[in-house]
């Protein structure tokens, strides 16, 4: 925790991930705004769940996370501007001309979470409706920063600040 805090004293923009064994200090951690926590305990006990409820499982993961052991790898790649603010299954269509890449899903809110949550503050106060005022205001506090959207319907919009969820062939 000490570690993010000294960070976050130095550049509030620096992303932060911690591994954390026990969750009994992920207050303390989301308190130093901490963007991203990684559950050691909680991924291991998922991937033990899965391997015995689907044969190969933990293997497919390892795979995915490991590009040196694969000829594919799980990752992320920006999504061009033309497409904000349009369909994903525009974003899909188009995609598909990438032969050497699958697209899975969107990550959302992808980049600084300070910057995100300050320029989603600005935009919610665009209104005169004290209301739609509140409304916007807890939508910005509700704001999630790296959720991943996995195998979205069509008629999903496209937000700035979201990456696209692929597995890319190596070499």
């Amino acid at each position: 925790m000490m570690t993010v805090l000294t960070i976050k004293a130095i550049s509030r923009d620096v992303y932060t991930c911690v591994e954390l064994l026990d969750k009994k200090y992920e207050n303390y951690l989301r308190q130093a705004q901490c963007d991203e926590i990684l559950y050691a305990r909680d991924l291991n006990r998922r991937m033990l769940a899965n391997a015995t409820t689907t044969s190969g499982m933990s293997h497919i993961i390892f795979d995915l996370l490991s590009s040196d052991v694969s000829n594919a790898r799980l990752t992320t790649c920006g999504i061009p501007d033309e497409f904000i603010g349009k369909s994903f299954g525009e974003y899909k269509k188009a995609f598909s001309a990438f032969s050497h890449m699958v697209l899975l899903g969107v990550l959302e809110n992808t980049g600084s979470p300070n910057r995100i949550k300050i320029e989603a503050l600005r935009e919610a106060q665009k209104t005169s409706d004290v209301s739609k005022l509140v409304n916007n205001l807890q939508k910005v506090k509700g704001l999630e920063i790296n959720k991943p959207v996995l195998v979205p319907e069509d008629e999903y919009v496209l937000q700035r600040y979201a990456k696209a969820i692929v597995l890319e062939k190596n070499g």
